[in-house]
């Protein structure tokens, strides 16, 4: 809605046509009847937020965007689709960065809700996202494979910490 008032042209596709017609009469989006038929369509931004599992190889072929960054989990098949979509010059960002905040969110309230926590915590993700994509313009990995590795690092240490602290 607000890259809609901005002036952005956004475009957007819900299982619920009803959803899709009165969000675009409340925010002017212009909908479209269903996900796949954005398939193709140029775009700057690809945000997939409901289903994952959603971006498979032939997709990943068909799609004309820059971008690929959404909320849903897993919207990719396998890591090959990553590889693909980095192939073909398409960002795309991890989905578990991407879609962190609301989690972050519930976790601050979780600990006696603090605005500051939030903030904190979404900008600790977003370096991460900001290394994850400097790893991958550095190196042959891809954004995904870099921003794994980091979590995977991270939950080691945190192991280790852990057995340390008994």
């Amino acid at each position: 809605a607000r890259l809609a008032a901005a002036g952005g042209t956004v475009v957007a596709a819900d299982l619920d046509a009803e959803r899709a017609e009165r969000l675009a009469d409340e925010h002017g989006i212009e909908p479209v009847p269903s996900a796949e038929a954005l398939i193709g369509t140029e775009l700057d931004v690809l945000a997939p937020c409901a289903a994952g599992g959603m971006i498979d190889d032939a997709i990943a072929g068909a799609l004309d965007c820059r971008i690929v960054c959404g909320a849903a989990n897993n919207p990719l098949t396998s890591r090959d689709v990553a590889r693909r979509l980095a192939a073909r010059e398409i960002l795309y960002v991890p989905d578990f960065l991407a879609n962190c905040g609301g989690l972050i969110h519930v976790d601050a309230e979780r600990r006696g809700y603090r605005r500051a926590l939030v903030i904190a915590g979404v900008e600790c993700a977003m370096a991460r996202l900001d290394r994850a994509l400097a790893a991958a313009a550095a190196g042959d990995v891809t954004p995904l494979e870099a921003a794994e590795r980091d979590a995977l690092e991270r939950v080691a240490a945190a192991q280790s910490e852990a057995a340390t602290a008994r």
